[in-house]
C-alpha cells in the first residue's frame, strides 16, 4: 500500500473505510480495533471511519453498494467478503464482483489503497487444519488480489496455527473456559466473540505493521482486466413504480425479491447485466 502510510504522516486527516459483511460490522470488533491502532499509533493524525459492512450480504452486492461509499473518498478501504462468497449463489460471480470493486474505486479513486481482508468460520477452519486447503472464495479473491497487486491478509491462518498449537479454542462456551481463549461460542459458528475478534485484529496490525514504511505515494493504474466481464460498470438505479400487474417500465419486480428492509438488493435487469436497484424509493 503505497499511499495510506504517506498520508498518515502528511496530511491531518484520514479517511478508512470498511466493506463487508456482519464480521466486520460487529461493534468492538476487528474493524474498531485495528481503526483504533491507527488513531494510537497515530496521534497526531484525525482519523475518520467509514463502516459499510452489513450482514448477510457478500461481494455480489457490495459492489453495488460500493457507489455510496466512494463518496466519501476513503483513503484505505478494507474489502471482507470471503466468508459470504462461500456459497453457490456466488461461486461464478464473485470474481466478477470482487474485480469489478476494485476497477470501480481505482477508477474513481486511484490514490486510494486497497487491501483484502479473510475471515473465517468453523467448518473453514475444520478444512484447513485437517486437510490444509483454504476456502474456495479465499482462492478466488487471491487471484483478484495477485493479478492487481493488491496485498491480502488471511486472519483464519492465525485462528487455525493457534488452534493447533493448543492456544485456542475454536467454539466452546467461555464461561466454562475462563482461562483460556475461546474463539466462537458454541451455537455460533460464524462471528468471534471479544476474544476471536482480537486475534483478527492481531493478524491485521501485525501485517499493517510490516507495510508501514517509508514510500512515496503513486496512483494506482489499472491493467488489463482479469475478466473482460467484470462487474466495473455495475450501478444502483432506482426503479419505476411498479403497476398493477408488478411489473415497472424496463423489468419485473417478483413478490419473492429478498428485501430485507437496510439495503439495495441486486436484480437482473436483463440477459446482459445486472443492476442494482433501490427498493426503498419504490414504494
Amino acid at each position: 500500500m503505497p499511499n495510506i502510510f504517506y498520508k498518515v504522516d502528511n496530511q491531518q486527516e484520514i479517511k478508512i473505510a470498511y466493506l463487508g459483511g456482519s464480521i466486520t460490522g460487529a461493534q468492538n470488533g476487528w474493524r474498531d480495533l485495528t481503526f483504533n491502532w491507527f488513531r494510537l499509533t497515530y496521534p497526531n493524525t484525525v482519523f475518520h471511519q467509514a463502516n459499510y459492512a452489513v450482514g448477510g450480504t457478500g461481494s455480489v452486492l457490495g459492489v453495488f453498494r460500493l457507489d455510496d461509499l466512494l463518496n466519501e473518498k476513503p483513503d484505505l478501504l478494507f474489502v471482507e467478503f470471503a466468508v459470504n462468497d462461500e456459497n453457490d449463489m456466488s461461486i461464478d460471480r464473485r470474481i466478477l464482483a470482487m474485480e469489478g470493486i476494485v476497477r470501480k474505486t481505482w477508477q474513481a479513486l486511484p490514490n486510494t489503497d486497497i487491501c483484502f481482508v479473510y475471515t473465517t468460520a468453523l467448518r473453514f477452519c475444520d478444512t484447513l487444519m485437517g486437510k490444509g486447503k483454504r476456502m474456495d472464495a479465499v482462492i478466488d479473491h487471491e487471484k483478484i488480489a495477485s493479478h492487481y497487486g493488491i496485498p491480502s491478509i488471511d486472519m483464519g491462518l492465525d485462528v487455525a496455527r493457534l488452534a493447533l498449537d493448543g492456544k485456542l479454542i475454536l467454539s466452546g462456551d467461555p464461561l466454562e473456559h475462563p482461562h483460556a481463549n475461546v474463539f466462537l461460542k458454541k451455537g455460533d459458528d460464524y462471528h468471534p466473540i471479544e476474544s476471536g475478534h482480537i486475534v483478527y485484529a492481531g493478524s491485521v496490525i501485525r501485517e499493517l505493521q510490516k507495510m508501514a514504511k517509508k514510500s512515496l505515494p503513486k496512483p494506482h493504474t489499472l491493467p488489463v482486466p482479469y475478466r473482460p466481464d467484470n462487474w466495473q460498470e455495475s450501478h444502483l438505479l432506482t426503479p419505476p413504480r411498479p403497476n398493477k400487474k408488478g411489473t415497472g417500465k424496463n423489468f419485473r419486480m417478483s413478490k419473492k425479491t429478498n428485501w430485507r428492509g437496510r439495503f439495495q438488493v441486486c436484480i437482473k435487469a436483463n440477459p446482459e447485466q445486472f443492476h442494482g436497484f433501490d427498493l426503498r424509493e419504490a414504494n
